[in-house]
C-alpha cells in the first residue's frame, strides 16, 4: 500500500520498544484482484495468526506465542537496526528469516503486529488450492502423510533454530526447558502418533493454548488410529 512505510515508521517512533513490526496483509490474485478468504475461528491476518482473544490494533507477542507459527510474511515487516544486527550475527539459515527475526524480537516481548492491511500479498493460481477453509476429514486423511513429512521438517528446523537462539541469548531456565520439551514432544508425536505421545504433548500449556479445537480432534483421531476405520482400511 502507498502508505505502508509512513504508517509503520510512525508506529515504531511512537512505540520505541518494538523491534519487529508486522502488518496485516490483503490476499490478491495474479491480476491484483482481492481474494476474500474466510477466516477460521480465532484466526486473523489471512489465517496467519491464531489467538484465543480478539486482536487490538497493536498486539505484542512473547516467545511462547511464536514457538508454534509465524504471524505474517516477511514483506509485511519493518525492523530496527539493532534487530538487523542481531539477525545477521546469529542467523543459522534454517528457519525462514522472517520467523527467525520475530523470534528474536519476541525474546523481550518486542515482536508486534499492527492489525492494518498494508500489503497486497499476491497468490498465483497454482497456489490457491491451499486457501480453502473447508475441512473434509477424508480429504485431509488422504493427504496426511505428505503433510506429516512437512510438519516434521518444520518442527525439526524450529528445534534447531531455537537451540541456536538458546546458545546465543540468555533465557530464563524454566522457559528454556519447557519450550525445548514442547518442541521435542511435538516431534515425537508427529513421528509416532499414539496416545502416549499425545498425553506428553498435552502437558504443555503451549499446546493447549495454540492448538485449535479442530487440531486437537485431529490429533486424537491419529493417536487412536481411527483414520484406518474412516478410510475403511
Amino acid at each position: 500500500m502507498n502508505n505502508k512505510l509512513a504508517v509503520m515508521k510512525n508506529i515504531m517512533e511512537q512505540n520505541k520498544k518494538i523491534e519487529t513490526l508486522n502488518s496485516g496483509i490483503q490476499l490478491v490474485d495474479q491480476n491484483l484482484k482481492r481474494i476474500e478468504l474466510g477466516l477460521r475461528k480465532n484466526f486473523y491476518n489471512a489465517n496467519f495468526i491464531y489467538s484465543d482473544h480478539k486482536l487490538e490494533e497493536l498486539n505484542y507477542f512473547k516467545l511462547e506465542d511464536m514457538i508454534e507459527r509465524n504471524i505474517s510474511p516477511g514483506c509485511s515487516m519493518c525492523i530496527t537496526k539493532e534487530l538487523r544486527n542481531q539477525f545477521i550475527t546469529t542467523y543459522n539459515f534454517v528457519l525462514p528469516h522472517d520467523w527467525y527475526m520475530n523470534l528474536l524480537a519476541s525474546l523481550n516481548g518486542n515482536c508486534c503486529f499492527v492489525n492494518i492491511k498494508l500489503i497486497n500479498y499476491r497468490i498465483h493460481q497454482k497456489n490457491t488450492i491451499g486457501l480453502s477453509t473447508k475441512w473434509d476429514i477424508r480429504t485431509k486423511l488422504h493427504s496426511y502423510e505428505e503433510d506429516r513429512k512437512k510438519r516434521i521438517k518444520k518442527f525439526a528446523e524450529l528445534s534447531e533454530s531455537f537451540q541456536n537462539i538458546v546458545d546465543n541469548y540468555e533465557l530464563e531456565e524454566g522457559e528454556k526447558v519447557r519450550l525445548q520439551g514442547y518442541l521435542k514432544a511435538r516431534l515425537d508425536f508427529l513421528i509416532t502418533p499414539n496416545l502416549y505421545n499425545l498425553n506428553k504433548l498435552r502437558k504443555f500449556p503451549e499446546y493447549l493454548r495454540s492448538t485449535t479445537l479442530r487440531g486437537k480432534i485431529w490429533n486424537l483421531i491419529l493417536s487412536l488410529h481411527l483414520d484406518r476405520f474412516i478410510l475403511n482400511k
